[in-house]
């Protein structure tokens, strides 16, 4: 009985940690629950193996939780990321059976199974199986390499942990750490290409224009694009995709994914003797206060529609006041609808951010807007407060069974 109640103290600890975890310095551990007793292919057999898991958490080093319950199954997946160029060896522990795998790179297609246990091993026994530690491998650092391991535990004490040797760690019969988290990340979906909606535009100077870029697949993990010229002096572009005309000429406008390094370009024909465009503007005076009437642009040749000041580069000032009508206090209210936690990590799966926040792409196109993002982020806050008020409630609960 102690042992499932303290499964359920982790479990509804590891759900709140769900919520504020980042993917980069994690990797992620997909349970199995209520398979028969056997060794590792009552996991691969089970009917909702592998895209189904009954508990999904986010781990900070490649160790499982130990003593939690018995009879399941676990897989443990991610991208290890080299620190260092050299020979590398692997280690793991478990009870009970248990496998890692190594890829050449970063496809799960290409792994190769590097270490076992065809039994069960103590917490952090490294040397009971020959089996149980790597030969060398070689890697590069810099280089990500898809990294797998399973466990199906029994009945007893349950344990899993990958430990290595770095090239700089020297020769051992032991691991020098359990690999940390710092040099590991979920599986994400990968870039595969990049397209802009226009491929030449013309422009006179000063005139002004936004290229679009469209990273593929549309649920690609990192969408970060990076813009470059081919000649600034003619046509300039900013971080969000802006060209700018400056001077009469050619260039080539490149947007460059992070992720895999895909390009698309669009051709850039600056000509005319062009300048802003001029507009309406009124100046006017009353007491010791000037106000201006139109659009004014710093360090940039336009405005973009609908605002009244645009500036490339940066604004510093002692503080900033954004008016809002609204602020966040609904949350406390007593009808107010808060997720539910498997809701909220639903969401997170399928769209990789927090409902009404903004997605990365969304932010690199639009920007934030301050005011709006400041109300949103404290309802975030406000939310998890009251998760974590159910949270103590229950450990509550749970302390007063396991003092009877």
């Amino acid at each position: 009985m102690q042992k499932q109640i303290l499964f359920f103290l982790l479990l509804t600890f590891f759900i709140g940690q769900n919520i504020l975890a980042q993917s980069i310095g994690s990797i992620t551990m997909e349970r199995f629950e209520n398979l028969p007793n056997g060794s590792l292919n009552t996991l691969f057999d089970a009917p909702n193996y592998p895209d189904n898991p009954d508990f999904t958490t986010e781990l900070t080093s490649f160790e499982i939780p130990t003593d939690i319950a018995n009879y399941y199954g676990v897989r443990v997946s991610g991208l290890l990321h080299a620190p260092e160029t050299g020979t590398y060896y692997f280690w793991i522990a478990s009870d009970d059976f248990s496998r890692l795998d190594l890829s050449t790179d970063e496809s799960q297609t290409n792994v190769n199974e590097i270490a076992s246990i065809p039994g069960w091993t103590n917490s952090r026994e490294w040397d009971k199986y020959a089996s149980q530690a790597s030969i060398g491998i070689d890697l590069v650092a810099g280089q990500r390499y898809a990294i797998l391991a399973y466990v199906k535990e029994n009945i007893g004490s349950d344990n899993m942990a990958v430990g290595w040797r770095k090239p700089s760690d020297g020769p051992g019969s032991v691991p020098s750490e359990i690999i940390p988290g710092t040099v590991l990340s979920p599986f994400g979906t990968p870039v595969t290409g990049i397209t802009l909606d226009n491929g030449t535009v013309s422009l006179a100077i000063g005139g002004s224009t936004t290229l679009n870029a469209t990273v593929v697949p549309m649920d690609a993990s990192n969408n970060s694009v990076v813009w470059t010229s081919s000649n600034p002096a003619i046509a300039s572009v900013n971080a969000l995709g802006i060209v700018d005309a400056i001077a009469e000429g050619t260039a080539t406008i490149t947007a460059t994914t992070v992720d895999g390094g895909f390009t698309a370009s669009t051709n850039i024909t600056v000509s005319g003797s062009g300048g802003p465009s001029q507009g309406t503007s009124v100046w006017s005076e009353a007491n010791t206060t000037a106000s201006y009437t139109g659009e004014v642009a710093i360090g940039r040749a336009t405005v973009p529609i609908g605002y009244k000041l645009a500036v490339e580069g940066f604004v510093r000032a002692r503080e900033v006041r954004v008016d809002q009508d609204t602020w966040p206090d609904y949350v406390f209210d007593k009808g107010y609808d808060l997720p539910t936690l498997e809701d909220i990590q639903k969401h997170i799966q399928e769209k990789g951010h927090l409902p009404n926040i903004p997605s990365a792409q969304e932010v690199k196109a639009n920007g934030v807007e301050l005011g709006k993002m400041n109300k949103s982020l404290l309802e975030k806050i406000e939310e998890l407060t009251l998760y974590l008020f159910q949270q103590n409630e229950r450990i509550k609960v749970l302390e007063k069974q396991l003092n009877k």
